[in-house]
């Protein structure tokens, strides 16, 4: 593995962009697989396209259900905040929001959820 060199500041010289983009990647999937919170990654529908690895231990739920809607998993007072939350941040406004999601041994857990458009 090349290292990169370091300038007067200590940081790291990105100047072979194709290495970077690649260390870029590595380091996002490592982040995002180890993140102690759960994090899910949605497409425009609200469908679960991904999550990582928090999300089964903080919920209970196994790859099966987790690939269905996510929908069912909320407090059913909640479906209206969240539908407001998302669809605002597919409008690009970043929201944040508390919800209450059920875990699937039925207890109730409260959670913060963030929501923002993936830039391409």
């Amino acid at each position: 593995m090349q290292k990169f060199k370091k300038d007067e500041k200590n940081h790291p010289d990105f100047t072979n962009y194709d290495h970077a983009s690649a260390l870029n990647a590595d380091t996002f999937r490592a982040l995002y697989d180890n993140h102690p919170d759960a994090v899910f990654m949605l497409d425009v529908n609200g469908n679960v396209l991904d999550y990582n690895n928090s999300v089964k231990r903080i919920f209970g739920y196994n790859d099966k259900e987790l690939s269905e809607s996510f929908l069912p998993f909320f407090e059913k007072k909640d479906l209206e905040k969240r539908k407001y939350n998302f669809d605002g941040a597919l409008k690009g406004t970043a929201q944040n929001y508390q919800a209450v999601v059920f875990q699937k041994n039925g207890e109730p857990i409260d959670v913060e959820i963030f929501h923002w458009k993936r830039i391409k």
